[in-house]
């Protein structure tokens, strides 16, 4: 495969279930998203090594960046206690799940637009954005969105990820 102009690679770092696997992620101009194997689903590797022996395998050349983690077990912690305030890794899930749901193809709510799942999208980066301002209050039905916006993106980061080595098994959520 040619890399296409605009097109960069990059190792992701995830954290989940205790452990850190890393991914191929793309960012092109019209969208961003996982490499996907030829069944559709994003195989995570041991080391960063690994992600980038496969970018090697195919014609791409890897961005000479350090990844910074994406703690979905934080994330989790969050949707198991949602009577606290959201963490920063809830907007990088949300975006992981975003990212995941493009090249898999399948709908992920939290990509469409609504009054409360803009608003709660909003918050999120209020708190935790770059351009973080003002904390306003959460509201109860805003904690609700946010937790089943996760849970649905968590539901799909089971079906559609896994560990590369098959010694590692992503359970249930």
């Amino acid at each position: 495969m040619v890399q296409e102009a605009g097109w960069r690679f990059f190792v992701s770092w995830i954290r989940w279930q205790g452990q850190d696997g890393y991914a191929l992620w793309l960012d092109t101009p019209n969208k961003e998203w996982y490499w996907t194997d030829a069944h559709g689903r994003v195989p995570l590797f041991s080391t960063t090594k690994e992600v980038a022996e496969l970018t090697l395998q195919l014609n791409y050349k890897l961005e000479d960046n350090k990844p910074i983690l994406q703690d979905l077990d934080s994330a989790w912690n969050w949707v198991q206690h949602p009577n606290k305030l959201p963490n920063d890794h809830c907007l990088a899930a949300w975006h992981l799940f975003s990212d995941l749901s493009a090249e898999a193809d399948v709908p992920f709510s939290g990509d469409t637009h609504a009054p409360t799942r803009d608003r709660v999208f909003d918050l999120l980066y209020a708190y935790h954005g770059p351009w973080r301002s003002d904390k306003p209050a959460w509201k109860l039905q805003e904690r609700k969105v946010l937790k089943r916006i996760l849970q649905e993106g968590f539901r799909m980061w089971h079906k559609y990820a896994y560990w590369s080595n098959g010694n590692r098994v992503l359970s249930g959520t």
